[in-house]
């Protein structure tokens, strides 16, 4: 089965493997694939968003970091399990119901802060005038960006849970601020779905349930709150019972009040009146869980008043690799708390059995970006959008020389020998690339071609301006676009697309491949930066060169410098 799942991934046909919940993708931006379980380890390859793979299980039960088996090509190594999330993430959550997402929104910024077209496009998906006011009264912009994040799960999980048009989902709140779909689910097999939604910290989390009501949040380390204090659990000592205080002293007291501030939250939002319970009424006695997978687990027993609730509750906590705590709080539906009674009105079943209670009470969180909650629909304008702003920001090229070479046409040579009489190094032509240069190409013969600068602009040996370079898109030096790669339908692969959307090339993730639309092997460039021809041959060498590289260096072998790859005819 493994074997024939692995090499349907590597081949162009992947429609049934894609239904299949053991097949995984890369959900970062890039996952690193390593020898060995170590973070040291030697790169094997690094493989962007969307590459896919049947997950390959090692014995993570000693490992601190947990780490998955992962195959590329011919290779297997081991990548982190953050990096990586089923295909089918979706319709799984389509067919249960039930949602455990995470987003680590800590990398996130819009490129123009609040003044852009992405901000101005993700606020548009949220139709109701409350909840944009609700995100405009954050002080600090990284809270106002958490909240939209939240608005945004909110809504994008209403849909995919249950098969909505996001522009149909309507959101309400109770009187203790618990967000709800108005209209509640007309699904039969679904009668009480309802979600919760938190940030803190790193991560913003959303938690949705199909017949238990929901609570979810997530609690940061001191290290990641403003100002990097310690709490002052003095402080909060009216917070906790007398049996959590005494279960706090101990020097992980830290990390202890995490797990019972967060199970308490998640416990109050799940009945819907939040802060207007008193948290000392609840006594959270918690226990660790026996994890062979390297999760480091527990489960809260609620005793609220003095009355012992675990047959009608069950509190997951999760410490997560960071540090962060995420806690989610299943309940009975006689338990929700709603004074106005909409939410009330939207639960079509009022028992909840034992099993519904406990039906993957340890479900992994799934980790989403910002592009997963925008509507499918609306990706394309979506990343435009995010394209625009860049491209405002981006400093103005330098004027190209009246008897420069137009970056991007056909077959031109950028590495040409010396013109007669003049001396390497003489300002004309430099045999050195640049001291800050974040990578350079040599030729065959060693001699220095061009450089990449830290900002992706591309300069040839004579300081002449070819072009520039993202992740994923190559520009001319007059910035004008000159092609890009997108993944293809394996997502094992990228395709280069030109000015006019014309596939030329296919740049193969296992090994820094440029396949022609033949099938035939343009070059390869290998560990060690070697760009090797069809038979081997070395072409060039990229210094210093990894895995995490090699987009980069197909955009420019494609678009600024095909003239390396004409030697081979």
């Amino acid at each position: 089965m493994a074997a024939h799942v692995t090499q349907q991934l590597s081949s162009a046909s992947l429609e049934d493997a894609c239904d299949d919940d053991d097949v995984y993708e890369v959900c970062t931006h890039v996952a690193i694939v390593r020898k060995t379980h170590d973070l040291d380890s030697p790169e094997l390859a690094a493989v962007p968003r969307g590459a896919r793979n049947l997950l390959l299980e090692g014995d993570l039960g000693k490992l601190k970091l947990r780490r998955v088996r992962w195959r590329v090509g011919r290779d297997e190594g081991f990548v982190s399990r953050r990096c990586v999330r089923p295909v089918s993430w979706k319709s799984i959550c389509r067919r249960t119901g039930r949602a455990r997402w995470r987003l680590d929104v800590s990398d996130w910024r819009p490129v123009r802060g609040e003044q852009g077209r992405e901000w101005a496009f993700l606020m548009d998906l949220i139709p109701e005038p409350s909840e944009k006011e609700r995100i405009g009264r954050f002080h600090h912009a990284s809270d106002r960006y958490k909240a939209l994040v939240s608005r945004l799960c909110a809504r994008r999980v209403c849909a995919v849970c249950l098969g909505l048009e996001d522009a149909t989902v309507e959101i309400g709140r109770t009187k203790g601020k618990k967000p709800f779909l108005l209209h509640g689910s007309q699904s039969d097999d679904k009668p009480n779905f309802n979600f919760n939604v938190s940030h803190d910290g790193r991560h913003v989390v959303v938690a949705a349930e199909p017949r238990t009501i929901v609570g979810v949040d997530v609690c940061a380390p001191d290290s990641e709150r403003k100002g990097g204090g310690e709490h002052d659990l003095e402080a909060m000592r009216d917070m906790l019972t007398a049996r959590e205080w005494a279960w706090l002293d101990v020097p992980e007291r830290a990390e202890r009040f995490r797990l019972l501030w967060s199970g308490k939250e998640a416990f109050a939002k799940a009945r819907g009146d939040g802060l207007g319970f008193e948290f000392k009424r609840l006594d959270l006695v918690i226990t660790q869980v026996k994890c062979k997978d390297g999760r480091r687990l527990f489960s809260g027993k609620p005793i609220v008043d003095g009355i012992s609730l675990e047959k009608e509750w069950r509190i997951h906590l999760e410490i997560f690799e960071d540090g962060h705590v995420f806690a989610a709080a299943r309940g009975p539906v006689h338990a929700v708390v709603d004074a106005h009674g909409l939410f009330k009105a939207t639960l079509r079943r009022q028992t909840v059995t034992s099993e519904e209670l406990d039906n993957e009470l340890h479900l992994e969180w799934t980790p989403l970006s910002i592009v997963d909650l925008v509507p499918d629909d609306q990706r394309r304008a979506y990343l435009r959008c995010v394209d625009d702003d860049e491209r405002s920001l981006a400093p103005p090229p330098p004027a190209l020389s009246p008897d420069s070479t137009t970056p991007g046409s056909v077959r031109y040579q950028t590495s040409p020998p010396p013109p007669g009489g003049v001396k390497k190094g003489s300002g004309v032509y430099v045999s050195e690339a640049p001291m800050d240069c974040a990578w350079a190409v040599y030729g065959r013969d060693d001699d220095y071609r061009a450089s990449c600068a830290k900002d992706g602009e591309v300069t040839n040996n004579r300081g002449m301006v070819l072009g520039y370079l993202t992740e994923t898109q190559a520009g001319s030096a007059s910035e004008e676009f000159l092609g890009e790669l997108e993944p293809d339908a394996t997502g094992s692969a990228l395709n280069a697309l030109d000015g006019q959307d014309t596939h030329i090339l296919t740049l193969h993730l296992d090994g820094c491949r440029l396949v022609s639309l033949e099938g035939s092997t343009l070059c390869e460039v290998d560990r060690s930066g070697r760009i090797l021809g069809p038979r081997s041959q070395v072409l060039g060498e990229v210094r210093p060169f990894s895995y995490a590289m090699q987009r980069e260096v197909a955009l420019y072998l494609c678009f600024l410098d095909p003239g390396l790859l004409d030697s081979l005819v």
